[in-house]
């Protein structure tokens, strides 16, 4: 994997659309493992789809073991500081030297990263769109110490949410997905809720057999591409409060029963 530096002590990996669109900049965010297989593949499909797409690695000056965190045997305990830092060079180096438009610019988190979309609103102020991929709605997220609280930071945030979330989730549960949507709705931001019946966490991971749900990571992969597409084009009127939730839960839906898959 071949990574661009973006300057600071950032770096990345930078995928252009073939066909020359440039329908907006995604920035993609990794999950817990660093830049690892997984993160290029979602940033390539967004390539694709006519995307520029930057993932950009959250550990590129982490001085810890990587490929220990790629085996999941540790962490990178990343401080929001540097989530904002890496954040803000890779839109930087989007800006200054692929021509994106600071007007087009979405967030992506994935698991352990989905907090960081908002704060990326701090560097970002005109922010078009945040996703959160089953994180960032975790007692882990919202209750941490380190940070601002998450009603200071929604404060600064501007643009519509998409959240897309797992009833078998082993780390975001129900209640956690419910907190986060009211937090919205006080804040007054646009959102559009998704929680998918039976769905592990890390769903969408194609290099995790026994979590990967194709037909439902397809589904979920349209959501996003929809969301994208609508914000980009301005159809989030900022006068106006969009909020949309859809979930398919059982009646009987207990969180201590869900499990961690390999």
């Amino acid at each position: 994997m071949s990574l661009t530096e973006f300057g600071g002590g950032s770096a990345g990996a930078v995928f252009v659309p073939e066909d020359g669109r440039r329908l907006g900049t995604v920035l993609i965010c990794h999950e817990r493992y660093g830049l690892v297989q997984h993160t290029l593949d979602l940033a390539k499909r967004l390539a694709d789809a006519g995307y520029l797409a930057i993932a950009p690695d959250f550990t590129f000056d982490w001085d810890g073991d990587k490929a220990a965190l790629a085996r999941g045997d540790v962490t990178a305990d990343l401080e929001d500081a540097v989530v904002i830092r890496h954040l803000g060079a890779a839109a930087a180096f989007a800006a200054a030297n692929l021509v994106a438009d600071p007007d087009r610019v979405a967030v992506v988190g994935v698991c352990a990263s989905g907090s960081y979309p908002l704060l990326a609103s701090s560097v970002l102020p005109r922010l078009a769109a945040v996703l959160m991929l089953y994180g960032g709605a975790s007692d882990t997220d919202v209750t941490d110490e380190r940070r601002p609280s998450y009603r200071e930071i929604l404060s600064t945030l501007h643009a519509p949410v998409l959240g897309i979330f797992g009833e078998d989730d082993h780390v975001v549960a129900l209640p956690d997905v419910l907190r986060l949507r009211g937090l919205l709705e006080d804040n007054g931001i646009s959102y559009e809720f998704t929680l998918f019946p039976h769905m592990p966490h890390g769903w969408l991971n194609s290099t995790m057999s026994q979590r990967y749900r194709p037909r439902e990571g397809e589904q979920a992969w349209s959501l996003v591409l929809s969301f994208l597409d609508r914000a980009f084009a301005g159809e989030f009127d900022r006068t106006r409060r969009v909020w949309r939730f859809s979930a398919d839960v059982a009646t009987d839906y207990d969180f201590t029963t869900k499990v961690r898959l390999p």
